[in-house]
C-alpha cells in the first residue's frame, strides 16, 4: 500500500513534478512541528501495517471461507452425484432384473408355442394318416361290395335263367304229359276199371314227381 507521504528530498520542479512535497522536507519546521509530523508518520505507518494485516487476515479468512464452502459444495455435489449415481444403479439393476423376467417370459412362450405347434403338426399327421387310411379301407370296402354285389347280380341272373330254364323244361314236361294224358284218355275209353285204377296211380306219382322238380 502507498502511504502517500514522500520521504526523499528534491528539487522544486521534481517535486513538483512527482505530487505534493513531504512536509518532512520543508526547512521552515520547528522541532516541535517536526516532532509532530514524526510521531504522526509513525502512528500512520503503524495503521497501515495493522490495516494491511487485518485485511490480509481478513483475505485469509474469507479465502478459507470460500474454500470451505467450495469444500461442502463440492462434497454435497459429490453425495448427490453418488445418490443419483446409487438411484441410477438401482433403477438400472431393477430394470435389468424387469428385462430379464420380461426375456425369459418370452422365451418360454416362443418355448410353449413351437411345443405346441410340433403337438399340432404331429396331431395333423396323424389325422392325415388315419383319414387316409379311412379312404383306403372305405374305398376298399365299397370296391367289395361292388364286387359282392356284381356277383350276387351274377348269381341271381343264372339263377334266373335256370329257373327259367327249369320252368321251359316243366312246361314242355307239362305238355308231354297232357299229350300222353290225352292219348292215356283216349286209349283207357275201352280199358277195364282196375287197369285204369293202377294207371291213374301211375299218373299221379308222375304228377308229383313233376310238382317236385
Amino acid at each position: 500500500m502507498d502511504d502517500g507521504l514522500n520521504l526523499d528530498g528534491g528539487s522544486g520542479a521534481t517535486a513538483a513534478a512527482q505530487g505534493p512535497q513531504n512536509p518532512l522536507n520543508k526547512a521552515d519546521l520547528t522541532p516541535a512541528q517536526r516532532a509532530e509530523l514524526n510521531k504522526l508518520k509513525l502512528e500512520w505507518e503503524a495503521w497501515r501495517r495493522a490495516t494491511e494485516v487485518q485485511w490480509r487476515e481478513a483475505m485469509h479468512e474469507k479465502e478459507a471461507l470460500l474454500k470451505k464452502k467450495v469444500a461442502e459444495d463440492g462434497a454435497l455435489a459429490l453425495a448427490d452425484k453418488a445418490d443419483n449415481l446409487k438411484r441410477a444403479t438401482e433403477e438400472a439393476g431393477k430394470l435389468e432384473v424387469r428385462l430379464r423376467t420380461a426375456l425369459d417370459a418370452a422365451e418360454r412362450q416362443k418355448n410353449a408355442l413351437l411345443l405346441r405347434e410340433e403337438q399340432m403338426q404331429v396331431k395333423l399327421a396323424q389325422k392325415t394318416n388315419e383319414l387316409q387310411l379311412l379312404q383306403r379301407r372305405v374305398r376298399d370296402e365299397a370296391k367289395a361290395l361292388v364286387e359282392g354285389e356284381r356277383n350276387k347280380a351274377g348269381a341271381v341272373v343264372k339263377q334266373l335263367a335256370a329257373t327259367q330254364e327249369s320252368l321251359k323244361v316243366a312246361e314242355r314236361r307239362a305238355k308231354t304229359s297232357e299229350e300222353d294224358f290225352e292219348a292215356y284218355r283216349m286209349r283207357m275209353r275201352g280199358t277195364p276199371e282196375a287197369v285204369l285204377r293202377e294207371e291213374n296211380a301211375k299218373l299221379r306219382a308222375q304228377l308229383g314227381t313233376l310238382d317236385q322238380e
